[in-house]
């Protein structure tokens, strides 16, 4: 962009990295939850399908021209 600009690009003046954190929550199942949820058999079946995970940033920087 600088060359099409008829630029030189020069020393980086500000670096702003607008950042945000991510919680994540975790509730495992304990044995009582289990034991509710089992037939009487034993055995029982949870059908669990992951999500996915999008994550963005944006960093803007500013370089002096010349």
């Amino acid at each position: 962009m600088t060359k099409a600009a008829g630029v030189t690009p020069g020393e980086i003046q500000t670096i702003d990295y607008s950042w945000g954190e991510i919680d994540f929550s975790v509730s495992p199942m304990d044995k009582m939850m289990l034991a509710e949820s089992a037939p009487s058999y034993g055995s029982y079946n949870m059908d669990i399908e992951p999500d996915d995970i999008d994550v963005t940033d944006t960093v803007t920087v500013v370089w002096e021209i010349s």
